[in-house]
């Protein structure tokens, strides 16, 4: 008997695995907004072909597939008899999104930029923005953002490089309220949490530079500050300019001056040839024997 009911079940098994029965699998995709459920199922692996006792058995690995997605944070899959499965999903949240031009790339929880840009009718009402899209930056980014509060990552409009002489990985974070804050990247989340002690204290839309220490000044201050800039840096690019041009006109007038020294020596030789044809030969002193024996009996 002990051996009768084993060799049942096997027999019943094997006939079950040969029938069309043991493929049939009813699946469906929960918790994906921003993924195709054909694209879920795609990336698990499962095919139609698979026996649904193969998957019930599996699942952990399938699941763990689905990962390769590059929006799905987690997944797990259920079972309900007799052929049901359901894919569970959980997406990486989008923090933001790298502008440029006109189209507008999700930025994942994870780092990744999403390679499709959305349809600015999907866009919420307000997001954060970000113009540059370097993988290393971006995902240096995310996970500095990530230990910053809710209440001052709420508050940030864009993010953008703005390298100074002495930090290459200066950021510029532009407020709601067009508060501007400046902070290395790979200092972000130990200094960007001071602005929420600093903020209370600006009474007008300021500057906030976390780049050395920490010090603030008024936008207007800074509008003048690269007013004067600009100007100086005008003013000294038109010196240089007509240093230029007045280095040119000199080399143009040396190239003149040379040209007509030459046509001078040119004339003047002209001349000397022109006047020794028209001498008679013999009005000519010349101090060789020889050369004037030789005029004479030519003569």
């Amino acid at each position: 008997m002990s051996i009768l009911v084993p060799s049942v079940l096997v027999l019943l098994l094997s006939v079950y695995l040969l029938t069309p029965l043991s493929t049939i699998k009813n699946i469906e995709v929960k918790g994906n907004s921003n993924t195709q459920s054909d694209d879920i199922k795609q990336a698990s692996g499962i095919q139609d072909s698979d026996y649904t006792l193969v998957l019930l058995l599996d699942k952990e690995t399938y699941a763990e597939r689905i990962k390769s997605n590059h929006w799905i944070e987690s997944a797990k899959i259920n079972y309900q008899f007799p052929t049901n499965f359901t894919i569970e999903v959980k997406e990486f949240d989008i923090v933001g999104y790298y502008v440029s031009g006109e189209e507008h790339y999700p930025i994942l929880s994870s780092g990744t930029v999403e390679s499709t840009p959305v349809s600015r009718l999907n866009l919420p009402e307000t997001y954060l923005t970000v113009t540059f899209n370097d993988e290393q930056q971006v995902k240096e980014l995310i996970t500095g953002l990530s230990t910053i509060s809710e209440d001052i990552k709420s508050q940030i409009q864009k993010i953008e490089l703005a390298p100074s002489k002495a930090t290459a990985d200066l950021l510029k974070i532009t407020m709601l309220d067009t508060d501007e804050v400046l902070v290395p990247l790979s200092e972000l989340s130990k200094k960007l949490p001071y602005y929420s002690k600093i903020k209370p204290q600006l009474t007008e839309p300021s500057v906030v530079d976390m780049e050395a220490g920490a010090y603030s000044y008024t936008i207007a201050d800074k509008l003048i500050e690269e007013a004067e800039e600009k100007a100086k840096q005008e003013a000294k690019e038109a010196e240089k300019k007509k240093q230029e041009e007045e280095k040119k006109n000199k080399k143009n007038r040396e190239i003149k001056a040379k040209r007509a020294s030459s046509h001078r020596v040119v004339r003047l030789t002209f001349h000397l040839d022109f006047e020794w044809y028209r001498s008679p030969v013999s009005s000519f002193c010349l101090t060789s024997p020889a050369i004037n024996n030789r005029i004479e009996k030519n003569l």
